[in-house]
């Protein structure tokens, strides 16, 4: 029974283990830069050569990471953040950009930043920020809202959303590396949280069944006099 009980809290750990873990996606399209390094393509080629080609900026996020006065729920207000600059942890667990079908990625130790604003508090924006002081790696991409319209960012930084840039919005996404900036307009953002892979129901029930076996057998070993014969 005792082992019976373990595995469940096992099954039911697991299914929460990434609850906290959301991935961030900008894309957008490639309005100007440069690319010395040819971080995206051949050396020295401007970025100019891509402009019109896609833009994608990726952040991996696990909110947990954040505590205290670096993290904050709230209905008009969301936010996580933090790295080596501040002597935690970065929130930020990856970041990754694509252009030109090449993609570069990086780890944001240095600082993070999730954050999603409404107006009530200060400008209704969406924002992710991801550095690396190591060649002073930079990715950075939000979403405002404009006085243009009555137009409403989300504020939510956990929940799955997609939402897409309405026209007179400002939407900039960019990154920045040793011989390589990128700028680019945005037109899309997705926050999606990520579910440890768990086991379907009939992998439980063979496992289940295994550890069961295998505690019966040991039961019955232990249950055995020496020589081999049963005890009476």
């Amino acid at each position: 029974m005792r082992i019976l009980a373990l595995i469940a809290c096992l099954v039911l750990t697991a299914g929460n283990a990434s609850a906290n873990i959301v991935q961030v996606t900008y894309s957008g399209t490639v309005i100007a830069g440069s690319d010395s390094t040819g971080l995206f393509g051949t050396i020295n080629t401007s970025v100019s050569a891509y402009v019109g080609e896609t833009f994608v900026a990726t952040y991996v996020f696990d909110t947990s990471r954040a505590t205290g006065i670096f993290s904050k729920t709230s209905a008009d207000q969301n936010y996580v953040y933090g790295g080596d600059d501040f002597f935690n942890l970065s929130p930020a667990t990856s970041a990754q950009i694509t252009v030109h079908g090449n993609t570069y990625s990086f780890n944001p130790v240095s600082y993070s930043q999730l954050s999603g604003t409404a107006a009530s508090v200060a400008t209704n924006m969406q924002t992710a920020y991801a550095r690396n002081h190591v060649n002073d790696t930079l990715l950075d991409s939000y979403i405002r809202a404009n006085d243009l319209g009555p137009y409403t960012v989300p504020v939510s930084i956990s929940g799955d959303f997609v939402y897409h840039v309405l026209p007179g919005q400002t939407a900039i996404g960019s990154f920045i590396t040793a011989g390589t900036y990128v700028t680019a307009t945005l037109d899309t953002l997705t926050i999606s949280g990520i579910t440890a892979a768990v086991p379907e129901a009939s992998t439980w029930a063979m496992m289940i069944l295994g550890f069961v076996g295998l505690g019966l057998a040991a039961s019955r070993r232990n249950n055995r006099l020496p020589g081999g014969r049963a005890a009476i």
